[in-house]
């Protein structure tokens, strides 16, 4: 390379080496020169041929890296990503996902605009590997698409999606990075670093800024319409939320007990009555799960 790259690219992946051929290859074919970036695969400990896949690319790209990180976790190939970078703007980008062809010009771009943002999010649009049952639906596995463009620091839903946020290198040294609490730990993988860090960014004075022009497709298939899967993530969100947010205030707190029996009730008469799953019935038994993952954090910090 004949210069410093502008921006490092980081994808996290494990075990799926087929997904990440076609991650890689929307990444080079990006409307930015190739020394503008760099792209860093980081293989949290694959068991498939993820390795030989990444060594290919790095064998016949000037701007691509291979690191393995052992620590399974959604944090520890992170940093171990972007600590290893060359770039003063680091990408994030998850190995089940296509980047627009314009994706990381749009980054570069939005980092100069006068409001002068230290972290940038967009959107995921839907690509279909396998047509969807009936029940789903384009919001179900995007983003939604009526946020605002702007800075996010005054809103509640002061958030980015971690397969499609940017930070100013700089920020990730003074927070420290990602917090290991979303490591493997006891045979359990809690989710939520990037709303994490997007909290304590907030809470830190840093600005977060959203633009719906800055694009990556969020790759749908068996996994994404299977329920059983769909309900452990949402039990997850759940946890995370009570984690990073802390307990709801005493009243809401109870009710929401209340609210959990009603969803039960009804749920229990959804899978009676009804013949097949519909759109409503799927996000009653994710919200229904989202609380029993509430309750359970709650119950593990011993309701504090």
């Amino acid at each position: 390379m004949t210069e410093t790259p502008k921006i490092s690219v980081i994808i996290c992946t494990h075990n799926r080496a087929t997904l990440l051929v076609d991650c890689v290859d929307s990444l080079i074919n990006q409307t930015i020169n190739k020394n503008r970036f760099e792209i860093i695969i980081v293989d949290n400990n694959s068991t498939d041929n993820t390795e030989a896949v990444a060594k290919e690319f790095v064998k016949n790209s000037i701007n691509i890296k291979y690191l393995r990180e052992k620590t399974i976790g959604y944090s520890a190939p992170r940093n171990c990503g972007w600590k290893q970078a060359s770039g003063d703007i680091i990408a994030f980008i998850d190995d089940d996902e296509i980047a627009a062809p314009n994706w990381l010009e749009s980054i570069e771009k939005d980092f100069q605009i006068e409001e002068k943002p230290d972290i940038i999010g967009g959107i995921y649009e839907i690509k279909y590997d396998e047509t969807p049952p009936d029940w789903f639906t384009d919001s179900m596995g995007g983003t939604n698409k009526n946020r605002p463009k702007g800075l996010l620091n005054q809103r509640q839903d002061c958030y980015l999606a971690g397969g499609n946020i940017a930070f100013k290198k700089e920020v990730l040294g003074n927070l420290n990075g990602f917090s290991n609490d979303f490591d493997m730990k006891d045979g359990f993988l809690m989710m939520g670093e990037d709303t994490d860090l997007c909290q304590r960014a907030k809470n830190a004075g840093f600005k977060l800024y959203y633009n719906p022009g800055i694009v990556i497709y969020h790759r749908m298939n068996s996994n994404n319409y299977d329920i059983e899967k769909r309900k452990e993530r949402a039990k997850k969100m759940g946890m995370t939320a009570r984690f990073i947010f802390g307990r709801k205030p005493f009243f809401s707190h109870y009710f929401k007990y209340l609210t959990y029996f009603s969803m039960i009730v009804a749920d229990f008469f959804i899978d009676i009555f009804s013949k097949k799953l519909t759109t409503k019935s799927v996000l009653l038994k994710e919200k229904i799960a989202y609380r029993k993952g509430y309750f359970e954090m709650d119950k593990k910090l011993g309701g504090k």
